[in-house]
């Protein structure tokens, strides 16, 4: 009983790491693209971010939606009453997180949400370090 506890946490775990390196291996590249500005490649890097970091922002809402579900499965270890109500909490204050404008997967993919502000600050930024280079 208890190594399938301990394989069920280290799943979620190595879950976890995976989409968190990942978004970091994401924003990285972003980082190295933005200093595209002022080429002939411009228009495209801009795009090409734009789209990174709309990717980026998924891994991580499924990063923390696996840090989440990490309580519920290390309270599988003390029983399955603490696993019942640790999951129950975990699902509403998910709910409770996803119904806020800009934070559910839904909003992340529309205008106005949170990724949509974040990719407008980027290309903000593209631009403007494009128009004088020399700041950086």
């Amino acid at each position: 009983r208890c190594v399938l506890q301990v394989q069920a946490i280290a799943l979620v775990l190595a879950g976890i790491f995976g989409c968190m390196m990942q978004c970091l291996n994401i924003l990285n590249q972003v980082s190295v693209m933005i200093s595209c500005s002022g080429t002939k490649v411009q228009s495209e890097a801009i795009e090409a971010c734009t789209e990174m970091v709309r990717t980026c922002g998924k891994i991580f809402w499924v990063g923390m939606r696996l840090i989440y579900f990490l309580l519920p499965c290390l309270a599988w270890l003390l029983g399955p009453t603490y696993f019942a109500i640790s999951s129950l909490l975990s699902v509403a204050f998910m709910i409770s997180v996803d119904h806020y404008k800009g934070t559910g997967w839904n909003d992340s993919l529309s205008i106005g949400g949170r990724l949509e502000s974040s990719q407008a600050m980027m290309i903000a930024s593209c631009q403007v370090s494009a128009c004088h280079p020399e700041d950086g």
